[in-house]
């Protein structure tokens, strides 16, 4: 009698111990921000693994696959066209778009979070790639100049022996290619994505400082610098991001005036299949440098919560478009899905 206690008290306890620490298994226990909407293809057989997106009218631009997803003014699919089918099976790590959407750069990824470092501008009405630098400069993101679309500033780590790392400028019309500010980021080569971002006045960097050390070290998080273009001043701004677990890499992207920053701060290995942490996004006031964080969690079973990288503005700047995935115990990232935070005051 005595052991049937001790048994069932056991048992109790046992339950008690799952029930506290495993938690519960009710997904509604991580609720989703109901201003989050996917965006996906309409066939069911098609798939991704969205890792950024770019908005431009009523059409998104995503990679990977390379495709375009035209909407309405309630965010709901009207069509959707894979594009690389026309301009052979690539990876793309990076993409960005002039204002009208008629032109995306993009950047050539090899394998597992690698980054290629070829860029790459495509025509979207004629459908032509043209290749502009090939991955001996190892180029991480490029911008159009806000000013001047047959401009375009790029970030380059310096593995080409005829350039040192730092922001340069193409001019497509000459043809002239011009260091405009000087800067090595401590990531070096295995930097993929160096979010940097350009000021719709045309005279200053956004530049993303990453504290990681080679493919190593990712245990500091990053800061966040601005580079004038005209004196060749640098300053590190006074934000501070959360490293979490290792939140080493930072993107950036102004608003139409300068006034607010979309800000991502994600594991350094985001690209890769083990991420060992989620992201955080959120909007910088540049007047006060003030955060504040968005709810963008995309993973409802989980504590672990989900992993972003490139979050970009909508035209109206009241929505935001993104690629996320859920992050599980063993540091995994799931595929990367689709969405549109809709709301973001």
């Amino acid at each position: 009698m005595k052991k049937n206690k001790i048994f069932n008290l056991f048992v109790l306890l046992l339950v008690a111990h799952i029930s506290c620490n495993d938690g519960p298994t009710d997904p509604h226990k991580y609720p989703i921000n109901p201003y989050l909407k996917e965006i996906k293809f309409s066939n069911p057989n098609k798939s991704g693994n969205f890792y950024m997106a770019v908005w431009k009218g009523n059409t998104i631009f995503s990679v990977l696959p390379l495709a375009k997803f035209n909407i309405d003014n309630d965010f709901n699919l009207v069509k959707d066209t894979i594009l690389e089918a026309n301009i052979s099976s690539k990876s793309w790590s990076y993409i960005d778009a002039n204002i009208s959407g008629s032109k995306l750069l993009l950047v050539e990824m090899y394998f597992g979070g690698v980054s290629a470092g070829a860029l790459y501008e495509y025509d979207v009405p004629t459908g032509q790639l043209q290749l502009l630098y090939d991955n001996s400069y190892n180029i991480a993101s490029a911008r159009y100049n806000p000013n001047d679309e047959d401009k375009i500033i790029y970030y380059t780590s310096g593995k080409n022996p005829d350039k040192s790392s730092g922001y340069y400028q193409l001019d497509k019309t000459s043809q002239q290619d011009t260091l405009i500010f000087s800067y090595s980021s401590t990531a070096g080569v295995w930097e993929t994505l160096h979010g940097f971002d350009i000021h719709p006045n045309g005279d200053t960097l956004l530049v993303p400082i990453s504290l990681a050390i080679g493919q190593f070290d990712h245990s500091r998080p990053p800061k966040l610098g601005i580079a004038s273009l005209k004196t060749q001043k640098f300053d590190t701004l006074d934000i501070d991001f959360d490293v979490s677990f290792l939140r080493s890499g930072l993107w950036v992207r102004y608003n139409h005036d300068g006034s607010k920053i979309l800000y991502c701060c994600f594991p350094f290995n985001a690209y890769g299949f083990v991420t060992n942490d989620n992201s955080e996004v959120g909007i910088i006031e540049s007047a006060t440098l003030t955060k504040t964080i968005l709810d963008v969690n995309t993973n409802s079973e989980s504590e672990y919560g989900s992993v972003q990288l490139a979050p970009n503005w909508s035209p109206d700047e009241n929505a935001i478009v993104f690629g996320s995935g859920q992050v599980i115990y063993t540091g995994q990232a799931g595929t990367r899905h689709l969405y549109i935070l809709t709301k973001i005051n």
